[in-house]
């Protein structure tokens, strides 16, 4: 262990009855634009109005050199004085030291939606709130992530996997369509292209950020909807009031500068202003046909706690499955907290709820554990 490790709460005092501590862990191992959107949403959390004082917020920064840090807050000052440590020192210090009841993840690159969390379930014992590794992984493959939908019955796009320009299957593409990396987030990479000139050229940037390529049937505005679902303890699935990002022939598509604004001076960004509304106006049977597809998908990618879907719905009113997006920071601006914040889960009950649930897992995999 490095000596001096900088904690992020007084390790020296005793944790009082009944308090639980609770370990964000942000950053990024990937490149400072993953490490910018995790750092914003786990310095909104720690500064959550309504988290119940019987909790203690620790923090973990993992960096793109594979460093950790434990700041007192996910401020950058606090990170920059953080003492960086190895992945060894990092976990000896977890396990013996901060020894967390629970992990909430906020790294939304590929590896910190999947390794990482395997790292705190898996080898520390820390359980970790929302879905596991391996759903996490699927879900991460765009492609993959559909294909077992379909097979569920859930309804997706005309699809097709490319893993390299040349690709003979793109004369025949049917034009308009959408081009995105397989495995990346945040509409890194995506276009809308119209003819076949833009495709090659939308496959060939998509390629230097990803080896996998989808190719998809383009769905016109329409209506672009966000479907979210929490499990409550009995194993029923409580649909929440859905979530609108307006769309238009004019703005067809959501990119990045629709989700994040630039990063400021001091290397952070926060969400852009785009045009959205929870709850969405969606007549009844619109509704359960989007409840009845996300609860498929849910099933399907074998989601836990919670899920969060995008759906298109074409100007004739028929639904397609876009992509899975499972995260919930527990912050005002996320998707999953303005669904549950109209509802009887407003936090802070959906935050313990989710907690709870992670406790039972650790406890029942304790007892399943050969004596």
């Amino acid at each position: 262990m490095s000596p001096n490790p900088q904690p992020s709460v007084d390790t020296t005092a005793p944790t009082p009855p009944g308090t639980r501590k609770a370990m964000h862990v942000f950053g990024s191992t990937k490149d400072e634009y993953y490490s910018a959107i995790s750092v914003y949403y786990a310095k909104e959390a720690a500064e959550a109005s309504w988290m119940p004082k019987t909790y203690i917020n620790q923090f973990a920064c993992v960096s793109p050199d594979l460093m950790w840090r434990f700041p007192q807050s996910p401020n950058k000052a606090d990170v920059e004085a953080a003492k960086p440590h190895t992945l060894s020192e990092a976990m000896d210090y977890i396990r013996d030291v901060l020894q967390p009841d629970v992990m909430i993840p906020h790294m939304y690159c590929p590896p910190g939606m999947t390794t990482y969390r395997a790292l705190f379930e898996q080898c520390l014992n820390v359980p970790v709130v929302g879905c596991d590794p391996d759903c996490m992984s699927l879900t991460t493959d765009k492609f993959q992530s559909q294909a077992v939908c379909q097979a569920y019955g859930v309804t997706i796009p005309v699809t097709a996997l490319v893993e390299k320009a040349d690709d003979p299957r793109l004369p025949s593409v049917t034009l308009p369509a959408i081009v995105k990396p397989c495995c990346e987030d945040n509409s890194i990479g995506l276009a809308l292209v119209h003819s076949t000139e833009e495709l090659y050229k939308a496959v060939e940037h998509a390629l230097t950020t990803d080896t996998r390529v989808v190719v998809q049937q383009y769905i016109p505005p329409g209506r672009e909807i966000r479907v979210g679902l929490v499990e409550l303890p009995d194993g029923t699935l409580q649909t929440l009031p859905k979530y609108e990002y307006f769309v238009s022939p004019e703005d067809p598509i959501r990119t990045m500068a629709h989700k994040y604004t630039d990063k400021d001076d001091q290397g952070e960004l926060k969400l852009a202003t785009s045009q959205r509304k929870c709850p969405a106006d969606v007549d009844p049977e619109l509704d359960a046909e989007l409840d009845r597809q996300a609860k498929l998908a849910h099933k399907a990618l074998k989601h836990r706690d919670y899920s969060l879907f995008d759906f298109r719905v074409d100007p004739q009113g028929k639904v397609y499955f876009l992509e899975a997006c499972p995260y919930v920071s527990f912050t005002p601006g996320c998707p999953l907290m303005v669904m549950t914040d109209r509802t009887d889960l407003k936090c802070p009950v959906f935050w313990e709820l989710c907690v709870d649930e992670a406790l039972k897992r650790k406890a029942k995999a304790a007892k399943a554990q050969p004596h």
